[in-house]
Parts: structure tokens; C-alpha cells; sequence
């Protein structure tokens, strides 16, 4: 049926969601994007989320745009 693919398509779209981590969280690289690392002399911190600039979205389960955030990086020299 011809008005059939418009509408399965559309209920596709709805399928997209937004995801956002916290600070603090574990960095994934499958789900997050690191635009910036952040020093830090406490090393339970490292390679967790820092800070957040804005949010995810996944699609059936893939990752369609990575959350950017800045993440924490173990220096003993911070």
C-alpha cells in the first residue's frame, strides 16, 4: 500500500532517542566524544566524564551522534 511506507517511516523516526550522562560517569568511547581532556591528580577520576556539552542519540541501539564531553585524565603533575 502506497500510504503505508510514509507512516512506517515516521514511526522509524520516533524510534531515535536522546541519551546524556552525568559527570563523573564512565567514558565510553562507543557512545561519547572527547573534546577536551581535563588533568587530574586523583586517579579514581580518570576516564570519567568530566564535564557536558550537550546530548546523544542512539537508534535502535547504535549510536547516531556521540555525547561530546571533556574527560578526566590521570597526571601525577596536575
Amino acid at each position: 500500500d502506497l500510504h503505508s511506507f510514509p507512516t512506517r517511516r515516521s514511526s522509524d523516526l520516533t524510534s531515535v532517542e536522546v541519551f546524556a550522562s552525568s559527570s563523573g560517569e564512565p567514558f565510553d568511547p562507543k557512545r561519547h566524544r572527547a573534546v577536551e581532556r581535563v588533568r587530574t591528580d586523583k586517579s579514581e577520576l580518570s576516564k570519567t566524564i568530566a564535564s557536558v556539552f550537550g546530548d546523544g542519540y542512539e537508534y535502535r541501539g547504535k549510536t547516531l551522534s556521540p555525547q561530546m564531553v571533556s574527560v578526566y585524565v590521570y597526571s601525577d603533575r596536575s
